[in-house]
């Protein structure tokens, strides 16, 4: 009897992350997309969205002016370089699956987000990235400041 009780407490307190997303993180539709957290300006989250959106579109379209033209200044050099690289090598197909708001100040938007990526090539490992991404306003305008991969799940 006291292991039937104890299984049960265990598969409650597995559920628990799945019931706090449900009914206590607040939801709201932002371009298509069901974001989870709490928005302090609907209007900016939609700005970063966008953002967000045209940086995926610019890399699957493997348009590098576009894509580094969505990140803040100093990152430009770098990854224009970086992503050169991948678009030379591989024909990779993102697409947004999840958003997640970590954080939001009036120039700062922390997002966490889930990404699938997949290529016909034989070299490249399908997968879902978990990312978690920093915008920061620049002149009015919304740009990612920094981008990190925190998990990966290969399909």
């Amino acid at each position: 009897m006291k292991k039937r009780y104890l299984i049960i407490i265990f598969a409650l307190l597995l559920m628990l992350p799945t019931l706090y997303q449900t009914f206590i993180v607040p939801s709201t539709m932002i371009n298509g997309f069901d974001v989870k957290g709490r928005l302090a300006n609907e209007a900016d989250v939609a700005e970063v969205i966008s953002v967000l959106e045209q940086n995926i579109q610019a890399a699957n379209e493997e348009d590098l002016d576009v894509y580094v033209s969505t990140l803040i200044e100093s990152a430009r050099s770098q990854t224009s370089q970086e992503m050169q690289t991948v678009f030379d090598e591989f024909d990779i197909k993102l697409v947004l699956e999840s958003i997640d708001v970590l954080e939001q100040t009036d120039d700062l938007v922390k997002l966490r987000v889930q990404q699938r990526a997949t290529s016909d090539s034989e070299e490249y490992r399908d997968h879902i990235a978990t990312v978690g991404i920093t915008f920061i306003k620049v002149d009015g305008q919304w740009l990612i400041a920094e981008s990190m991969m925190e998990d990966t799940q290969f399909i």
